[in-house]
């Protein structure tokens, strides 16, 4: 198989964007595909046949939006560079894209392929202030390998296909067991719930002593050693299991309070974090006096009645009537990132149930927990396996050309 090289404007029309104007209701609301890069991005397939916005035939006459037609590769330039598409109709784009109709010599389905294999190299010419964008006049003198024969193209673009189907239907069936287990999570809540049911709800506070929160403390941006003062993270906190790596250095010569220490047994609540995971809890399995708590990270110091288990109350803070209170009083003006109170902590709903009954629901997540962090651990593995499989058909394809 003879292989040539060529610039990409030696093979293929690259064709920019453009945007009508927002303001002209006129343009909008119509029945032609207008094609961002944010529509790239939630492709499901290679191909493109739909729009989030559509333009009106006034748009494409009045501002002469150019024409991509059906068959070409569509490429998000930029924010950010790399979305890949397929047009299966005509359609027009806005300016963060650049599409590419092939001419006669290269098969648009291999260009694609190729694009996709090389998109690291497309991305390193990128340049901006604001972001990473790369230009017509790049794209046009972007260089590639090609088979010289058509129909070798058509052939390597049909067995790509074909392997990344079935890396696809792999992955498809991984995510399916992802969706189970999280059923079966949903079922042993449902029967947790089923044990309370009957049980009087009382607030947080009912059971606590108070709660302490640590302080902002000057970092150097850089991960803390084991063996080095630390200050938490709220990603510490936002798993089923406390992560003590997850903290910033200190810098030199900060004396914290004992207070501030990770003890073992401490109930650890984030205050701010995404919707999801503010108010995610973890119970601390040994001292940690290297890491300290952050103005972010709440300790729930539970009354010396001894009504409630910790265990207990961890499980109780998972279950969906206590994130139900914290996602529903969680306040913030940010789309990503929330705050509770400790007002709003304080009174989340709790079941004042009995010990023995504490304990058969502690014994309940007990014997589930294994099976479930396995499967997760597993499950995760094959889905980050899989997700570096394509790149690895890819460059078999194309490396040694």
């Amino acid at each position: 198989m003879r292989w040539k090289k060529a610039k990409l404007r030696q093979i293929a029309d690259v064709i920019s964007g453009t945007t009508p104007s927002s303001g002209e209701s006129r343009f909008w609301g119509g029945e032609h595909v207008w094609i961002t890069p944010t529509d790239l991005g939630r492709l499901k397939t290679i191909y493109i046949n739909s729009s989030e916005r559509k333009i009106t035939k006034d748009a494409i006459d009045i501002k002469k939006l150019p024409l991509v037609p059906k068959g070409s590769i569509v490429m998000s330039s930029r924010a950010p560079i790399g979305h890949l598409g397929i047009a299966e109709v005509d359609l027009r784009t806005n300016q963060g894209c650049k599409s590419f109709f092939c001419g006669s010599t290269i098969d648009s389905k291999f260009l694609f392929f190729n694009l996709q294999y090389r998109m690291n190299d497309i991305r390193s010419k990128g340049s901006g202030s604001t972001f990473n964008e790369i230009s017509k006049t790049q794209l046009q003198n972007f260089e590639i390998s090609y088979p010289e024969s058509i129909d070798d193209q058509k052939a390597i673009a049909a067995k790509l296909t074909a392997q990344l189907a079935e890396v696809e239907k792999a992955k498809e069936a991984v995510e399916m067991q992802v969706r189970e287990l999280e059923q079966f999570k949903l079922k042993i809540q449902e029967k947790a719930l089923a044990l309370l049911k009957g049980v009087p709800r009382l607030p947080l506070e009912h059971f606590l002593e108070g709660i302490e929160a640590g302080k902002s403390i000057k970092t150097t941006e850089l991960p803390a050693r084991k063996d080095e003062l630390g200050v938490l993270k709220v990603s510490a906190v936002s798993w089923d299991k406390f992560q003590p790596d997850e903290a910033k250095s200190i810098e030199a010569g900060y004396a914290p309070k004992e207070s501030h220490k990770v003890r073992k047994g401490d109930l650890i609540i984030s205050r701010a974090n995404t919707i999801e995971l503010v108010g995610a809890v973890v119970l601390v399995d040994k001292h940690y006096p290297n890491r300290l708590l952050s103005d972010k990270t709440l300790r729930l110091i539970l009354s010396k009645e001894n009504e409630i288990k910790p265990e207990y109350l961890l499980q109780i803070l998972k279950l969906q009537e206590a994130r139900s209170h914290i996602e529903d009083n969680a306040t913030g003006t940010s789309d990503s990132m929330r705050n509770i109170s400790q007002k709003t902590i304080n009174k989340i709903p709790i079941p004042k149930a009995g010990l023995g009954k504490q304990q058969e629901l502690i014994q309940l997540f007990d014997n589930c927990e294994e099976h479930i962090s396995k499967a997760e651990e597993s499950l995760n593995d094959m889905l980050e396996e899989l997700s570096t499989i394509p790149q690895k058909i890819l460059n078999e394809a194309f490396q040694a050309n």
